[in-house]
């Protein structure tokens, strides 16, 4: 919004206050607004920037915590650098630190025949295992439990975990299920296939390297990634992004779009009170032309009006109000009539007051000949444009409400036809 707009609409909603020294505040208290929202938006930038860096980066450089208990193995997504590289991912599974461990709980059993599509978990089928197996113990509805082995632990767990998540080529391993119930046990076997990974060699060797450490560390609470490797040093962090510039990205886009909305909702305040205005309107000219219909002077009309409005306000923002209390006050102080109507119409900014204020400056020169007749012309017409407003805003309504209507009117058909429909007999 221009800057003779901003200066408008202030001038409108402040009345008789100096519009410099208004535009100025304004301008300032935005100003102010605006620094202090940036100072926040680089604050909460840099708090989520080191928040998250810190996450990313390792203990020490080269260190990953092991997890505790019964939580197990865990997923570590990385990221490594060797030196004068460029930054390359690697999924690292980690276990955790071994404990005696027992079965908690029984379970259900499962059918030889429908038993490979339990266990393949996101794996399209047998031949063809890419992630971890679902190695259930028991099945709904039937009274087996179940224990798995795998014949090669290097690759698959006996939990259906895939040990090695990088291979090199592709592996055939056996899967033995015993099903138990009581005394009865019977053992079947199945043979998957896990594929061959494609991994750049380097990531492939490292990973090895740094698996063969994990497994020989398994008692220790921290797995120390190497520093080195093939003679280049390497950098580690955790994978992702740091949310952080995500809030410097948008923050000049919204101390923008803020600097702006600023504006509207001063341009929207100063479009209410016109309207306001509007409203108040035909009633105002019916009562001015009232009372100087029984021979009342214009000026006096509008002082008593004025009163009439003051002892009436409830406490809501009257601007009709405010603007002939002005009006009053400017008249007592010295102001001629004519200039003080005049500036009344450029007030408003409406052209019914503007027409208005013209034919109380006419009558100050020629007397109260025709204005009567002219105020009463002036009230037809204010009534029959308020009318068309009314009207218009009826048929804006009509034309929200039509969707809503149409969505009720689908909704009953449906009540009516889908049980209909499904009566028929076929």
């Amino acid at each position: 919004m221009s800057e003779k707009q901003v200066k408008r609409d202030l001038e409108e909603l402040n009345l008789g206050i100096d519009t410099k020294q208004l535009v100025a505040e304004y301008y300032k208290k935005k100003k102010k607004e605006m620094l202090i929202l940036f100072l926040a938006g680089i604050f909460l930038f840099f708090l989520l920037f080191i928040t998250r860096q810190k996450e990313l980066n390792l203990e020490e450089g080269n260190k990953i915590l092991r997890n505790q208990g019964a939580v197990g193995k865990k997923e570590v997504s990385l990221m490594v650098r060797r030196e004068g590289k460029e930054w390359e991912n690697l999924q690292l599974p980690v276990e955790g630190k071994e404990y005696t461990k027992e079965e908690l709980e029984k379970q259900c059993k499962e059918i030889i025949g429908v038993l490979p599509q339990y266990i393949l978990g996101k794996n399209q089928d047998l031949d063809h295992i890419v992630s971890d197996l679902a190695f259930v113990q028991e099945i709904q509805g039937y009274p087996f439990y179940l224990t798995w082995e795998s014949t090669d632990k290097n690759l698959i767990s006996n939990t259906g975990i895939i040990q090695q998540k990088v291979r090199k080529e592709t592996s055939l391993v056996e899967l033995r299920v015993k099903i138990k119930y009581k005394e009865w046990e019977r053992e079947h076997s199945f043979f998957v296939v896990l594929e061959k990974t494609k991994v750049p060699g380097y990531m492939i060797s490292l990973l090895e390297h740094i698996e063969e450490k994990e497994s020989s560390t398994r008692t220790e609470d921290i797995l120390y990634l190497p520093d080195n490797f093939q003679g280049e040093n390497l950098e580690w962090k955790y994978q992702g992004r740091n949310q952080g510039y995500l809030v410097l990205f948008l923050l000049f886009p919204a101390l923008f779009l803020i600097w702006h909305q600023k504006d509207r909702e001063l341009n929207k305040q100063a479009e209410e009170r016109r309207q306001q205005l509007a409203r108040q309107y035909p009633a105002f000219v019916s009562r001015l032309a009232l009372y100087m219909g029984t021979g009342i002077s214009a000026r006096e009309s509008i002082i008593r009006i004025q009163k009439e409005y003051s002892q009436g306000r409830k406490g809501e923002k009257d601007y009709l109000q405010d603007e002939l209390t002005y009006l009053v006050t400017q008249m007592k102080n010295g102001l001629s009539e004519q200039k003080a109507y005049e500036m009344l119409g450029s007030r408003c900014g409406i052209s019914s007051y503007k027409k208005l204020s013209a034919l109380l400056v006419q009558q100050i020169y020629k007397g109260n000949y025709k204005l009567l007749e002219q105020l009463k012309k002036e009230i037809d017409d204010a009534n029959e444009e308020q009318y068309r407003k009314i009207k218009k805003r009826g048929e804006e309504m009509g034309t929200k409400l039509l969707f809503p209507m149409m969505l009720l009117l689908g909704i009953v058909m449906a009540l009516i036809m889908i049980p209909a429909f499904t009566s028929f007999q076929f």
